[in-house]
């Protein structure tokens, strides 16, 4: 079995990422993406975000492009999502 520095990584870093993140369609939780963004990426942009929402427009999808430096910058950046009380999902 292979350690974990002989393991290939899927992911080639530093790169842009996609992320997407489900919540109810309200504007704390688009400030909470914003803010949590923001927080990890200097180049964060709203911008490069793409909104959907619902059919019944109750909750809405935010898919953020993000660049990341190393796989410890995006688990952070997931947890730092998944922690948010205004974020139901993310993916």
């Amino acid at each position: 079995m292979k350690n974990s520095e002989e393991k290939k990584q899927l992911i080639e870093f530093p790169c842009d990422f996609s992320i997407k993140v489900i919540g109810k369609d309200c504007p704390s939780f688009l400030n909470s993406v914003s803010e949590i963004m923001r927080s990890h990426s200097q180049v964060y942009s709203e911008k490069k975000c793409k909104k959907n929402k619902s059919k019944k427009g109750n909750y809405i999808s935010i898919t953020c492009d993000v660049y990341v430096t190393s796989q410890n910058a995006l688990d952070k950046i997931y947890i730092d999502l998944s922690k948010n009380k205004n974020i139901l999902f993310v993916l």
